[in-house]
């Protein structure tokens, strides 16, 4: 699904907030298969406004503080999702993320998120060149596991 389709779908969550878990979850997932700084931007600015015209539409529910709730580990799943390399948050990217979204708006100066950057980034820490280093090596031992098993069974009988 490509971008306008999901804008256009979280344009129509704005008037009438019936299907935003589907949305959601269509935000979420394109998240998840997105490698573009461009379309993380995108998906958050898209996830705010959702979120935003959900909350606006409900604040009277008695789900409210459920809604907020799953908003709040949503949005700090998505951020930590954007700067994680190898399985290991990269802590100068967490920082820059959440410099970006406080920038941008969508993130509070008081959110949990950039007391914990700042408080990381000011403590030893591998660096985003480490972090990618190691990636590679595991990938390579990885492939050389895959590569072991496919000459042994050439020398098995």
């Amino acid at each position: 699904m490509s971008l306008k389709i999901l804008a256009d779908k979280v344009n129509s969550c704005t008037k009438d907030v019936s299907g935003w878990q589907q949305v959601r979850e269509e935000i979420i997932n394109r998240h998840e298969k997105s490698s573009k700084v461009e379309d993380y931007i995108t998906l958050l600015s898209l996830y705010k406004s959702l979120m935003d015209a959900v909350e606006l539409h409900m604040q009277d529910s008695v789900d409210i503080d459920k809604i907020r709730e799953v908003r709040d580990q949503d949005y700090k799943m998505l951020i930590t999702r954007e700067c994680t390399i190898g399985g290991s948050v990269c802590i100068e990217t967490l920082y820059e993320l959440t410099q970006r979204e406080l920038e941008a708006g969508r993130m509070g100066p008081e959110h949990s998120l950039i007391n914990l950057a700042v408080d990381a980034i000011a403590e030893p820490h591998y660096s985003r060149e480490q972090l990618l280093r190691q990636e590679k090596k595991i990938q390579k031992l990885e492939n050389n596991v895959t590569l072991r098993e496919k000459f042994s069974h050439i020398f098995r009988k």
